[in-house]
């Protein structure tokens, strides 16, 4: 890892001034002994330089020495030693990685038998290493008054001088680096915001060859600045561009009585001039700037304008003073925004903020409609001027930024609000706004508001046409754009199987060559991996048994049309074909054959079809054992181990090639074992790799918190319910050397490239042979758990999502191109809720709701990843799995009620304002736990029944403000009953037109407020839910998509539309 500087000359400036130093006197270790009676000889270093100490006061300082010294379990050698130690025969502790002058200075300390000259004479790089060796022994605070001392003010004016020339080079930040290692906070946070806001130049100085902490400091300090920079940009940016009116007015006059604008000219001028002043302080200079400075120039864009425009003399008095010309800063917004003559009476009070960080709801005066207590939403801008300075119309549109900033007491002044004596101004209420430091970081606010907005053309609300901004300008882009669009907009829920009707196609937006291309490339770069399928061993059937799950017996299920379901036993590890009604297929045809369902006897977590083009199709499977998920289990299976299981599943095509499922049990082929912890999630290498008899390469991630490159071998023709165990990796991945950072997800980049999302927030991209830690970034704060890449057309494209943060785009080939995030915070604890479709070019992803019953399925564009998310489709309750097809756009959402639903969301995301497509239900699962069954029958572990057979239903938002709609029901009352009798006698209204064609869509799903009501909120059992999905990725079977649910079951189903019988 680099850090580049921002300011080429400093790194070598920073070596001249070295040069020139005066050379440091050599380090020579005192001899006088630091207690001549000590009990304790300490031997550190290599040259087994002897201390001599007393063992009490050592364990005192140190718990590290307490527990060797002073432990009453003699968990160390020394504790022996030591307790019958006297200072005739001392004990002795060997130290030989420790600092000899590190530690002696800690005990000449702790022992007070430190030289005050010594102490204050000390060098920075001293410092750090004793600072690095009180960490160790955790002896921090047995230093407080000498620390106090070399981390005093005088010691620090040498970096803040060193940081404001840019010369930050090896050995300043000594003193920085052993306040953290003092775990001195106050030092820390003052150095750091200083270099943060002062420091024009680079950071790399920092960091030395091996010096991970200085690295990793300067990579935050150029995170933190470059992030200030673009806020602080932005926000000058959005005003010196803003259009510069001469004039203002309180409120718009009517059009017979608006003045002529004759000063179009002039504004234009301004504008003008406003623009060349950007050009030659910020846009060329502000990577080059610091903060400080940036500030500084801001504050005297006013005085250069006024300079070069005469007509600003209306905001600004030119016999003001310049410290004080102007009666706001020119970059405020409340500069530019019209005052209120309504509002000069009203009071403004301090918002209000309760315990759960919310403000009140604001206050509903119909005498008030322009004011409101809480922060205006960014959205709702009004561009009115502000009031022109003769008009004595003050400033009382006053605006609550952040309450804690405000101050009870101040005069009140009516008329304009200059005061040379107050920086800031003040309303008719009394509130004072108090001086504000410039450099000061932001605190992060309590109003739950998103604190970024978006505005352009995909602003939410408008409903336009988006294909030439999301694939644009070129204009055979967008003509490939809407011929995908149009080949599936007929097929709302389901995509079609025949090719020449509206069949799956590979991706538009890649070359035509691109899977013969990878296959060569793949070809020669296989040649690393000869021997690796070598490394799965058969297992005994005795070795086997300890890696078997056990359910518990079988699942009574209930399945096929209502009312005509039908019940049967599906015993573990087995299971039967699919009947498009949902029943067992009893007969030996192949024609009505729509899919599988079996029982894998556990919980799938993790799922993905082996990329092949034969007629057998691989589907694998990691599964956890069911008491992993239970509070307190039975029995309880290791920890340690892991298995994956391979089912084979056949299919046929008719006489024109339209591959159908065959009619043939789902065969478990083979259980893989690892002894690296369960598999937690696992895919397959998007290149095939067939060599020496291979399935393919998999890619899992296991409990040990790394990701596993293993080489599967291929699936025999009569092989089923094999064991075989893999011993190796091919490689395995992950921050192993850093203290719990663990891998929580991955992805494929290409055939060498895979990209992991950690605990610690950060992603790293690694290459597989050799195998190298290519680049590593720090996204998020909290745990990763969605990944996934823009592949095969744009790879190296990252989403990722943590537990509780934005879902984020990373650009992993420009690795100093900004991240961009879509602005809505949200908590997912939920994995398998992020995919990418190549087709659409953007990502599916679980979007928060206002509602808590729910949760919405939405659609982010990889150009526009930062505008406002298109609905895809939204349930009444918590998605839990998400799953979008390879070579067409449909999408399938699993809930937390075992529903399974199916819709085509281009329909919705490029729909007109009231034409937002359908979606289907394709079955619900719902499970009974055995201790639930009035009689269970020996051997059942519970019960399952299947619903399928549900009609399409419009894909509309759900009712979720039931209040809205009883004030429009009263007003629909309202219209009514002015009608005469004669309209309304023998013909029906078009809202009871509305509300039966509801009825027959949605039945008592669609109902009013069912989607509000707290009281329908439905606790479903556990093991109902839909835990993970996957749609085939290989062309010929892409309309295959494998359901798994938690109570174990596996239903495959063949989704894609054939021919219509004639």
């Amino acid at each position: 890892m680099s850090i580049i500087s921002s300011s080429p000359q400093s790194v070598s400036l920073h070596e001249l001034m070295l040069d020139l130093e005066p050379e440091a006197p050599s380090e020579v270790l005192q001899t006088t002994p630091v207690a001549p009676n000590g009990e304790v000889l300490l031997l550190v270093g290599p040259n087994a330089h002897e201390i001599r100490v007393h063992a009490l006061i050592l364990c005192n300082s140190s718990p590290v020495f307490s527990s060797m010294l002073r432990s009453t379990q003699h968990s160390y050698s020394e504790t022996t030693s030591v307790s019958s130690a006297t200072p005739s025969t001392p004990a002795r502790v060997i130290l030989p990685e420790d600092d000899a002058f590190a530690l002696d200075t800690i005990c000449r300390i702790t022992h007070n038998r430190a030289i005050p000259q010594e102490i204050k004479t000390m060098t920075p790089s001293q410092i750090l290493r004793v600072a690095v060796a009180a960490d160790k022994y955790d002896c921090a605070p047995a230093l407080a008054l000498a620390v106090e001392y070399w981390l005093g003010e005088e010691k620090l004016e040498g970096l803040r001088n060193a940081a404001r020339d840019g010369c930050i080079g090896s050995g300043r930040c000594d003193l920085l680096m052993a306040a953290y290692w003092f775990k001195h906070e106050r030092v820390f946070e003052e150095v750091t915001e200083f270099l943060i806001t002062n420091a024009a130049g680079g950071y790399g100085g920092l960091g030395e060859e091996e010096e991970g902490l200085g690295w990793r400091l300067a990579l935050a300090l150029e995170t933190r600045r470059n992030s200030l920079r673009l806020s602080l940009y932005t926000e000058l940016m959005g005003v010196m561009h803003e259009p510069f009116f001469d004039y203002v007015r309180t409120r718009p006059l009517l059009w017979w009585l608006q003045p002529d604008r004759v000063q179009d000219a002039r504004n234009m001028a301004v504008s003008k001039a406003l623009r060349s002043i950007d050009r030659e302080m910020f846009s060329t200079e502000m990577g080059r700037i610091s903060i400080c400075e940036a500030v500084s120039r801001a504050a005297e864009v006013p005085d250069i304008a006024y300079i070069r425009i005469s007509s600003l003399s209306k905001v600004y008095d030119k016999g003001e003073p310049v410290s004080q010309k102007g009666r706001k800063p020119w970059y405020k917004k409340a500069m530019r925004d019209a005052t209120r003559q309504r509002n000069k009476t009203r009071k403004i009070a301090i918002i209000d903020y309760g315990s759960d960080g919310e403000p009140p709801e604001p206050h509903d005066d119909s005498d008030d409609e322009n004011f409101e207590a809480p922060p205006p939403d960014p959205e709702d801008d009004e561009d009115e001027p502000m009031d022109d300075v003769g008009g004595g119309g003050g400033d009382d549109d006053f605006e609550a930024d952040d309450p804690s900033l405000l101050a009870i007491g101040g005069p009140s002044r009516g008329g304009d609000d200059e005061d040379d004596e107050q920086p800031a101004y003040t309303s008719s209420a009394g509130l004072r706004k108090q001086p504000v430091d410039v450099c000061a970081l932001d605190k992060y606010h309590a109003d739950g508001r998103p604190t970024r907005h978006y505005t352009g053309a995909l602003k939410r609300g408008q409903r336009i046409q988006v294909l030439e901004f999301f694939y644009g300008p070129e204009q055979e882009a967008v003509n490939v754009a809407s011929w995908l669009l149009s080949r599936w907009a007929e097929h709302g829920v389901l995509p079609s199987k025949v090719p020449e009707d509206a069949g799956p196609v590979p991706s538009p937006w890649i070359d035509e060559y691109f899977e013969e291309q990878q296959g060569q490339k793949a070809k020669a770069w296989f040649e690393r991996l000869k021997g690796a399928g070598e490394a799965e061993e058969e297992m005994t059937e005795e070795e086997a048994e300890e890696y078997r799950l056990n359910p518990g017996g079988y699942l009574g299920t209930i399945i096929g049309p209502y009312p005509g379901q039908m019940e049967c036993i599906i015993a573990p590890y087995e299971g039967f074909v699919l009947s498009h009604s949902g029943l067992p297929l009893d007969k030996d045809s192949d024609e009505n054959v729509a899919g599988w369902m079996f029982d894998v006897g556990g919980i799938v977590i993790g799922m993905d079809w082996a990329p092949r083009r034969e007629q057998k199709q691989v589907l694998a499977l990691a599964v956890i054992p069911h008491s992993d998920q239970v509070l307190q289990p039975e029995t309880t299976y290791d920890e340690k181990k892991g298995t994956m299981q391979l089912w084979v599943l056949e299919g046929r095509e008719d006489e024109v090639g339209i591959p159908y499922p065959k009619n043939q049990q789902a065969r478990l082929a083979r259980t893989v074992c690892v002894d690296w912890g369960r598999v937690r999630r696992l895919k397959w290498c998007p290149t095939p790799y067939r060599e020496e008899g291979s399935l393919g390469l998999l890619a899992m991630l296991t409990g040990d918190g790394e990701v596993h490159v293993v080489s599967i071998k291929e699936v025999a023709d009569d092989e089923q319910d094999g064991f075989t165990k893999l011993s190796t990796s091919i490689v395995s991945l992950g921050l192993d050397k850093e203290t719990n950072i663990t891998a929580t997800c991955f992805a494929w980049v290409d055939m060498n490239r895979i990209v992991l999302g950690h605990s610690d927030g950060s992603l790293t991209l690694w290459s597989i042979s050799p195998r190298v830690l290519i680049a590593r970034q720090e996204v998020h704060s909290t745990y990763v758990i969605h990944i996934d890449t823009a592949y095969p057309s744009d790879p190296y494209l990252v989403a990722s999502t943590p537990v509780a943060g934005y879902t984020t785009l990373v650009d992993f080939s420009d690795p100093d191109a900004e991240r961009s995030s879509f602005p809505c915070f949200t908590i997912s604890p939920q994995p398998n809720l992020l995919q990418w479709n190549d087709h659409l070019r953007g990502f599916f992803t679980a979007v928060p709701s206002a509602n808590p019953l729910n949760a919405s399925i939405g659609f982010i564009h990889s150009r526009w990843y930062a505008a406002q998310v298109r609905k895809v489709m939204d349930g009444d309750r918590l998605p839990t799995s998400l799953a979008v097809g390879h070579h067409h756009p449909f999408a399938l959402v699993g809930y937390l009620d075992g529903t399974l639903w199916s819709a085509n969301p281009a329909n919705r995301i490029f729909a007109s304002k009231h034409h937002f497509g359908h979606k289907m239900k394709l079955f619900e699962h719902q499970y009974i736990p055995r201790e639930r069954i009035p009689e269970p029958e020996e051997g059942c572990r519970g019960l399952v029944r299947i619903v399928q057979g549900f009609r399409p239903v419009p894909n509309v938002p759900p009712k979720v403000d039931g209040r809205t709609k009883a004030v429009q029901g009263s007003k629909k009352k309202d219209k009514k009953g002015k009608k005469s009798k004669a309209k309304t006698k023998g013909k029906k209204s078009k809202d009871d037109a509305e509300d039966d064609d509801a009825d027959v869509q949605g039945g008592q799903e669609e109902t009013e407020n069912h989607f509000a009501d707290p009281k329908r909120a439905v606790l479903s059992e556990a093991l109902t839910r839909v835990t993970t999905m996957a749609w085939n990725p290989n062309e010929e079977y892409s309309c295959w998509a494998a359901v798994a649910m938690a109570s174990g079951l596996v239903r495959v189903l063949d989704l894609g539309l054939g021919r219509m019988n004639p």
